[in-house]
């Protein structure tokens, strides 16, 4: 098929590579912000909108009354379903959200990445079920499917698990590598074995992989720990972290001390 990708950025660039290598013709690349939106996307056949979520709404607006029937218009975002496709929709037009469950760093390592990922995908009927199935393929992936007004709490899990664990391990990166008195890349060096062995076995058993002073309810060691840690946002996500920790843990004296500062 001949193919737009509205928004060069980085999943944008990712889906090119990856559309490209199975035989799809990119006819064009347009920014969000060009003027040839209007003219020329609408000529291909597949009109791929990988835009940021601020930007999605004004660039269906823009485009609806230039597609009709016929044409297959997806957007690459998590949160959003198709309710926000309906300007395009009502044209005849078939409409996809299918959103690659990745992280994308701008290298040309995002194209291999979704070798393999899975994609959350909402289709409106049978036709577009079967669409979003064959391009899941084309782009080596895995399809699961999303009901649309669970897309906003698919993608709270999917920030949780990507977006917030790559800030915990950031401030982890800092907090060892001051402890250390080193570099940061250094520090990385020494926590890779540890947070894999912890990803991997948490992504196995859940919570029962909960290991650390908050999971054993010792909240002497826990004050420790908060004693030591000199950078203010740090300790104040250590300690909203051993809370949340003592819950899933039913350490119950953590608990207690992460909420009113008291123990047993």
């Amino acid at each position: 098929m001949d193919v737009a990708i509205v928004g060069a950025g980085r999943v944008g660039t990712a889906l090119a590579t990856r559309l490209s290598a199975a035989g799809h013709n990119i006819v064009h690349r347009i920014t969000r912000d060009s003027s040839s939106l209007l003219v020329d996307a609408p000529t291909c056949q597949l009109i791929v909108l990988s835009v940021p979520d601020p930007q999605l709404s004004d660039v269906v607006t823009a485009l609806a009354p230039h597609v009709k029937r016929g044409h297959i218009v997806l957007h690459t975002s998590g949160a959003h379903g198709l309710d926000i496709l309906d300007p395009i929709e009502t044209t005849g037009a078939i409409v996809l959200a299918m959103h690659p469950i990745m992280t994308f760093v701008g290298g040309p390592e995002d194209a291999s990445n979704l070798e393999g990922c899975y994609w959350g995908v909402t289709t409106t009927d049978e036709l577009s079920d079967t669409i979003a199935e064959l391009l899941v393929a084309e782009l080596g992936g895995q399809m699961i499917r999303v009901s649309n007004n669970k897309r906003v709490a698919y993608h709270a899990a999917l920030a949780y698990a990507s977006n917030y664990t790559a800030t915990v391990l950031s401030d982890a990166r800092a907090q060892l590598a001051d402890a250390l008195q080193g570099s940061e890349d250094a520090a990385a060096r020494v926590l890779r074995p540890l947070v894999e062995a912890s990803i991997r076995n948490v992504l196995e058993a859940g919570p029962d992989a909960i290991t650390g002073p908050a999971a054993r309810d010792d909240v002497a060691m826990v004050q420790r720990h908060m004693g030591a840690i000199d950078d203010a946002g740090r300790r104040q996500a250590y300690r909203e972290l051993a809370r949340r920790t003592a819950e899933l843990t039913g350490a119950h004296d953590v608990e207690l001390w992460a909420h009113t500062g008291e123990q047993h």
